[in-house]
């Protein structure tokens, strides 16, 4: 009986194949790290240093008695998109790392292709929760802790940056077929 070829989210499974023990064989494309084990270990490294730094931060922030986190939306929704985008790229770069080298076609596209558009979205999370931070002191005034709301409006740029950096590193890393 012949198999059906599997369509959409699902399609990577037809790259596996059954052997003669009766387990599958992964038989689709391979990505190699171009320039050797080592420098992918050093990059890596960095990107989990930049990723760990915005990840620190950005928990920091919401830690903080910040009035603005519980009384508006315009504060705590584009934080839950920073927070969510960050647990994005977390996922990405712990399924790169589990990978290995070399990574399978599927796990490349679910994560080195994906990288910069999830710290996108963290990064522009970033962004509104600092907009959002500053427009809620503008009107409502610093809460009774004005050095909480001056870290937390300091800590989103903070967010902003590690992520920045993060992206760019992950998009300099050379993979090939």
């Amino acid at each position: 009986m012949k198999e059906k070829k599997k369509k959409g989210r699902r399609a990577y499974l037809n790259d596996f194949q059954k052997n003669g023990a009766g387990g599958y064989v992964y038989k689709g494309d391979l990505y190699q790290y171009t320039d050797g084990e080592k420098k992918r270990k050093k990059d890596l490294l960095t990107l989990w240093v930049w990723y760990a730094g915005a990840v620190i931060f950005g928990i920091m922030a919401g830690c903080l008695p910040v009035e603005g986190l519980g009384r508006s939306a315009f504060v705590l929704l584009p934080y839950l998109v920073e927070m969510g985008g960050l647990a994005a790229v977390g996922w990405a770069l712990c399924r790169i790392t589990a990978g290995g080298d070399p990574l399978r076609a599927y796990v490349y596209e679910a994560t080195v292709l994906k990288i910069p558009r999830r710290a996108w979205v963290a990064m522009i999370g970033a962004a509104a929760t600092l907009v959002g931070g500053i427009v809620y002191v503008a009107s409502q005034g610093f809460c009774t802790d004005m050095a909480a709301d001056l870290a937390f409006l300091l800590l989103h740029p903070a967010v902003f940056a590690c992520v920045f950096w993060a992206k760019k590193k992950a998009g300099r890393m050379k993979w090939s077929k």
